[in-house]
């Protein structure tokens, strides 16, 4: 009986968290509206700088969530040929071709701006903390769910009918 009644009693405590809306913080965030909690240079603001319709953001979220997930799966094939090439098991011409291969996954290309894979990936993954990693400082989020939630906000403003931007 005892515990019912603490637990209640806390409950009711943090009723006001129920009224915090992320998408409406985040939209704050979004247009510059949104008061910084820490004490670094704050940075974002990103639709009062960069005027893109949804699609376009979509695109850059699904590239920066997935930037994410193929970094570590081609570190892990760079380190298998690596692995392999460094450890040959015969004189055969299989282990030039390989070394051909690692060297193309670490050179600049000319379809990535003259950046590596790996460039192309970190610096994906860099313009998402630049535009949302005080959002996510803030909040005490991990850039991959403030992008879900920036995705989440995108799909009811598209759902609602409103752009991003009055032009």
């Amino acid at each position: 009986m005892n515990i019912r009644k603490i637990i209640k009693e806390e409950f009711d405590d943090f009723k006001w968290m129920g009224k915090i809306d992320p998408l409406k913080r985040f939209e704050d965030f979004f247009y510059g509206n949104y008061k910084t909690n820490t004490s670094q240079i704050k940075q974002g603001d990103p639709g009062k700088y960069i005027k893109r319709d949804i699609g376009w953001w979509k695109n850059w979220i699904h590239d920066a969530q997935h930037a994410h997930a193929d970094f570590l799966e081609e570190i892990e094939e760079l380190n298998n040929m690596v692995q392999n090439l460094v450890n040959p098991k015969d004189g055969s011409k299989n282990y030039y071709d390989l070394s051909e291969d690692v060297y193309s996954y670490l050179s600049p290309s000319r379809a990535l701006n003259g950046k590596s894979i790996f460039q192309d990936y970190a610096l994906t993954i860099q313009s998402a903390y630049n535009m949302l990693g005080t959002f996510a400082d803030d909040n005490g989020l991990t850039i991959l769910q403030v992008l879900d939630i920036f995705e989440d906000w995108l799909d009811k403003r598209e759902k609602e009918g409103k752009p991003l931007h009055n032009q």
